[in-house]
């Protein structure tokens, strides 16, 4: 009884149905952001964090900073700029809406709780080949 009523109080806390969405998409071991409230979960689940429960290293280095302005400021130049691949969000927050204007990002789970978002591939360019 304890195991199942844990079990629910996890899944009302966490997002259990997108990170199986991440893992199972083969995107849990690339660059990757994600609320804070989540951090600790992904370490749990095995997924590299870009923030989590100690707050004091991330705000000494300016990676706390960072992370609010990409979240409350939908920042995807910052996304960009550091490589992330995929976003682990609330439904709703400025990030959120941020990835689904245009074609860079699709989003492979949404929830209530949560959305998982990929980066989409860069288009590759085929060189054609010139008869000599």
């Amino acid at each position: 009884m304890r195991v199942a009523a844990a079990d629910l109080e996890v899944r009302a806390t966490a997002p259990v149905a997108a990170v199986d969405a991440l893992r199972r998409e083969g995107l849990h071991q690339q660059r990757g952001f994600h609320l804070f409230d989540w951090g600790g979960y992904l370490v749990f689940r095995e997924v590299p964090s870009y923030v989590d429960g100690r707050l004091e290293p991330f705000l000494s280095s300016g990676v706390f900073e960072r992370y609010l302005a990409i979240e409350q400021q939908g920042d995807l130049a910052a996304l960009d700029a550091q490589g992330v691949r995929w976003v682990l969000t609330r439904p709703g927050l400025p990030i959120s809406k941020a990835l689904g204007v245009g074609d860079d990002w699709e989003r492979l789970f949404s929830d209530q709780a949560s959305e998982l978002w990929r980066r989409r591939p860069a288009p590759t360019s085929r060189l054609e080949k010139t008869p000599r």
